[in-house]
């Protein structure tokens, strides 16, 4: 069998970590991960929970596998195949069902990591290599379980047994096994998303599911994701969007970068070119608890006391006026006078002096970044 057709394995460095109980001891406590999965708030908006944390359980069992075993493609498809059978028969969405598997490993690869002694100059490579063959049979569990869903010639329902696969020999070398799905026709290729305000969401999502007939369309509260095979089609539907291509196969990243650069888009009131905006987007790409002390810092009692909330409003305004108080003053529908007491307050409070670039940038990045907080997509968090 070609190398092409399993999943690397681990250096030697990583094979001796995981001879070190590693693998085990992570097993024995999938069911605390489990709950950590559950937790996460993309996982919020699917079926019920009491059904969630069995089919939770069992993808984590099967991921801890295909991470520290030498298992072949062939059979890692038939397994995610059952998989999809189950998350069906729990009344999960495909989309459902693929946030899912990145929840999980993005919660095995972390638990696997902190499994290594902290001292230990092989972690970080460890850490990286072990992300970096997460993300291999991430391509082949996601193009699996959309082909399942799809699959016209199989009804969805309860997992049944699979026959072993059968190797079929390859038509250049006659030795390597063909793929039963091939990635690149069936894993998403673009991420857009965008933030849905007002009475027009339901058409807008009708619309843009009837041009994108093969999107993969998930829903939660007002944020809008998608994932498409190709470009997708008038994305401005739903108004100021974020597009970001897919980077091998690691739809997590671009799912929290398409939110991002449409939280910028909303912000300015503008189209923002993602290309454009990479740099701001990648700045502005933190951990949830990195993003929270930063903004606190930035913007103190503004952000964390609700009953100053409303001159966050006002910065923003102000800021996008380019600090001219007669402008940002009509567009609040306030007397100048009021705008600037208002001005006043918010230096006082948040410790900043508005006429000073550095702290208007740091409270424009701040600001843009108290808006991210809506958006439950899963992200890598450090080991």
């Amino acid at each position: 069998m070609g190398n092409a057709d399993r999943p690397e394995q681990l250096p030697d460095a990583g094979s001796r970590l995981l001879r070190r109980d590693t693998g085990q001891a992570v097993r024995e406590r999938l069911a605390v991960l489990a709950g950590e999965v559950l937790k996460d708030p993309s996982m919020a908006h699917g079926a019920a929970r009491s059904w969630r944390g069995d089919v939770v359980g069992d993808d984590l069992d099967l991921w801890l596998t295909a991470l520290t075993d030498t298992t072949p493609t062939p059979a890692l498809e038939e397994l995610f195949r059952a998989r999809a059978g189950a998350h069906a028969a729990a009344g999960l969405r495909c989309e459902e069902a693929l946030v899912q598997q990145q929840a999980c490993v993005t919660v095995l690869v972390r638990a696997l990591a902190n499994e290594t002694p902290v001292h230990s100059p092989e972690r970080t490579h460890f850490a990286y290599v072990l992300r970096e063959r997460a993300l291999r049979i991430l391509k082949i569990a996601t193009a699996t379980i959309i082909e399942r869903y799809r699959s016209p010639a199989e009804p969805l329902g309860p997992p049944q047994p699979q026959p072993q696969p059968q190797p079929q020999p390859h038509p250049s070398s006659g030795s390597a096994p063909r793929r039963l799905v091939p990635a690149h026709q069936t894993v998403p290729q673009w991420c857009v998303a965008a933030t849905q305000l007002g009475h027009g969401t339901k058409a807008a999502l009708q619309k843009f599911r009837a041009l994108n007939p093969q999107a993969l369309v998930a829903v939660t509260g007002t944020n809008v994701t998608a994932f498409t095979q190709e470009r997708p089609k008038m994305p401005e539907l739903f108004g100021p969007y974020g597009l970001v291509l897919i980077e091998d196969g690691d739809t997590m990243r671009a799912a929290r970068r398409a939110a991002l650069a449409a939280v910028i888009a909303r912000h300015y009131g503008v189209r923002v070119d993602t290309g454009q905006a990479l740099p701001l987007i990648a700045a502005l790409d933190m951990a949830p608890d990195e993003r929270e002390t930063f903004v606190t810092s930035c913007l103190g009692p503004l952000y964390t006391n609700l009953r100053h909330r409303y001159l966050l409003e006002t910065l923003g305004t102000y800021l996008a006026h380019n600090l001219c108080v007669t402008a940002a003053a009509r567009s609040l529908y306030v007397h100048r006078h009021t705008l600037t007491y208002r001005l006043r307050s918010i230096e006082s409070l948040a410790g900043i002096d508005l006429s000073n670039p550095f702290d208007r940038m740091r409270a424009e990045l701040a600001l843009i970044l108290s808006r991210t907080s809506g958006w439950s997509v899963p992200r890598e968090r450090a080991g």
